[in-house]
């Protein structure tokens, strides 16, 4: 046990404390919960998990003295040591996985699978963070566990626009107003009394393959006029539009909102999210589940 794990214990008490006004009624239940008698833990030794070759403190240098900010509190396997007359080996985790935010995990699915009979750790939320808080190598809040929200269904007017980014939107809407400006302006053209010539050799540049293939009767029946040729292609490249679209609403239905992580302790508090000791509770599970 390091030597300054009072200082840790104390620092762990004002997070607390800071979080959560009335952390010593929620510190009494959690405390009941894990020191529950169990008799059948007497004499026997239990198989302690870690990620790392031995349980360690972060430590961090705060006006001239080392604070420990991080790290696995070794405190509640002693305590629960001496209270129920067991002992424990700490044993590296060899199997770990990761999860979609990059963190190695292991100790609550080896705990589960009867590979071990505690875990040791510091509680971090994962990406599927309606579930529960995992174990990790990495601290988050100084050992603290949060109860957070589940993932929000997003209502149909945000699903409707969150298909495209704000790029495609404001592309697709450059694009829309050219189309019809110009088709405002060959319409008008077009009806005037007077035959505009700069027009009809910016239609005949603009189709010039056209010019080419099509008969000279159809030439002069149709006089090219580049307000259909214009039609015909923004039907085809709004119909391409409307696909992708469709095939990107459909994903974003299937897609759950996720809330923003936190980052702080005041944002533990404007969340109103409920915040307890995970690892006293992975311990107690972990020893009332344990085969041996």
């Amino acid at each position: 046990v390091p030597r300054n794990v009072s200082q840790y214990e104390d620092n762990l008490h004002l997070s607390f404390t800071a979080v959560v006004p009335k952390f010593e009624s929620n510190v009494g239940e959690e405390a009941h919960l894990v020191f529950k008698p169990i008799q059948s833990l007497q004499g026997r030794k239990l198989k302690v998990l870690h990620t790392s070759p031995w349980p360690h403190l972060v430590l961090t240098e705060v006006n001239g003295s080392s604070v420990a900010t991080g790290g696995t509190n070794i405190l509640y396997t002693n305590a629960m040591s001496e209270k129920f007359g067991f002992t424990y080996s700490v044993t590296r985790l060899l199997w770990y996985k990761k999860v979609n935010n990059g963190v190695a995990t292991g100790l609550f699915p080896s705990i589960q699978a009867r590979e071990g009979d505690l875990g040791l750790g510091e509680p971090i939320i994962t990406h599927e963070r309606f579930t529960e808080a995992d174990f990790s190598t990495y601290t988050y809040l100084w050992d603290l566990g949060i109860k957070t929200l589940k993932p929000k269904e997003k209502d149909p007017a945000t699903t409707l626009l969150l298909v495209f980014d704000v790029y495609t939107w404001s592309a697709l809407a450059v694009l829309t107003t050219t189309i019809s400006l110009f088709l405002i302006a060959a319409d008008y053209i077009s009806q005037s009394r007077h035959e505009v010539d700069i027009f009809h050799s910016l239609s005949l540049a603009l189709v010039s393959p056209l010019q080419e293939s099509l008969p000279n009767r159809l030439f002069h029946f149709t006089e090219f006029q580049a307000r259909y040729v214009t039609l015909f292609f923004w039907l085809i490249m709004g119909n391409v539009i409307s696909m992708a679209y469709r095939s990107n609403l459909l994903a974003a239905l299937a897609t759950k909102e996720y809330d923003k992580p936190l980052q702080n302790a005041e944002e533990v508090l404007d969340s109103g999210m409920r915040v307890y000791a995970l690892a006293g509770a992975l311990l107690s599970q972990g020893i009332r589940d344990s085969s041996r």
